[in-house]
């Protein structure tokens, strides 16, 4: 995620409080929220009166040399830049009988924990695992809510994971409710990625997709084609700028009339815009196998990639499970 005045144009709609550079005066970002992102920790039947424990990878913001990807060439970090002083709220809330709405959870005590801007390698929270708390699982959804503090700009990236029972192997689901934020920095690779689990509940339904701020590459192609579930359907997409006004109404993708959806996002074609894909899920739709859409994410080995960007989900104006 982004502090709050890094500019919007780099990647994040929702942590940024405005959408010029700092300071960011008479220049609001309508789309800013607090927390700027829901996670969901979701405990199967099963696995409920086990001891779940929830840790958090490099959870602390440090930018090394201020605009160093990879910390001081340490493989393993996960890419913060800017050193600014980013305060970083990690909060876990209790499963509750209203699991679509992910804002009105109860926290658990002593489930929420700040890590503040930290120095250099061995200061707490920096490129290694940290716990946030342990619990005694209860089936359902739990909400992990992530929020930065501090009239500030940097890019900060983490990861989380589960534990149940000591053991890293277990039916704990993680994944970002309706929305969760992308940062790629490397040239030259071709990720695969879950990202939207289609079940047959949605047969004839509409699946929206929106990608804010894709394409932040040069030297190179970047492009991105949606597969697994999606394969045998085709697209349309849409263009809306940063304040999610339609500049291009639906059309086809860059491969038209034929499927998989296929998108060239090279050369910050869609700066500060959100692209939007649909797709009209038939009537006779049925999973093929494991029901989730994935994304091939393509970099030119020649491409300079500050891929940082923002995807969304959602059927029918509901949100839906996405994973990185």
């Amino acid at each position: 995620m982004n502090g709050e005045e890094e500019p919007k144009e780099n990647g994040d709609p929702y942590s940024t409080r405005c959408t010029a550079p700092a300071p960011c005066a008479g220049t609001p970002n309508t789309q800013f929220r607090d927390p700027a992102y829901y996670y969901a920790v979701e405990v199967p039947n099963g696995s409920a009166g086990g001891a779940m424990s929830i840790e958090l990878y490099d959870p602390s913001h440090w930018a090394g040399n201020r605009n160093d990807f990879v910390n001081n060439g340490n493989l393993l970090a996960t890419g913060d830049r800017i050193d600014r002083a980013i305060d970083i709220t990690y909060t876990l809330f209790a499963p509750d009988v209203t699991p679509s709405d992910p804002t009105d959870n109860v926290p658990i005590p002593g489930c929420s924990r700040t890590f503040t801007e930290q120095g250099p390698p061995a200061s707490p929270g920096i490129q290694e695992w940290a716990p946030l708390c342990t619990v005694t699982a209860s089936a359902g959804i739990y909400v992990l809510t992530v929020a930065v503090d501090g009239n500030e700009r940097g890019i900060t990236d983490f990861s989380f994971r589960s534990r149940l029972d000591g053991n890293l192997t277990n039916p704990i689901a993680l994944y970002g409710l309706g929305s969760m934020s992308i940062d790629m920095i490397e040239g030259g690779v071709a990720p695969n990625f879950k990202l939207v689990k289609l079940e047959e509940i949605y047969a004839g339904t509409q699946l929206i997709i929106s990608l804010f701020d894709p394409g932040d590459v040069s030297g190179g192609f970047a492009n991105l084609t949606f597969r697994g579930e999606a394969l045998p359907f085709e697209c349309e997409y849409r263009v809306l700028d940063q304040a999610q006004n339609e500049i291009r109404a639906w059309g086809p993708d860059d491969s038209p009339g034929a499927a998989p959806c296929f998108l060239n996002t090279s050369g910050q074609r869609f700066n500060n815009e959100w692209v939007e894909f649909r797709y009209d899920v038939p009537d006779s739709y049925l999973c093929t196998g494991d029901c989730w859409i994935t994304v091939d994410y393509n970099f030119a080995a020649s491409a300079s990639v500050t891929e940082r960007t923002t995807w969304a989900a959602r059927i029918n104006g509901q949100p839906i499970h996405l994973l990185p």
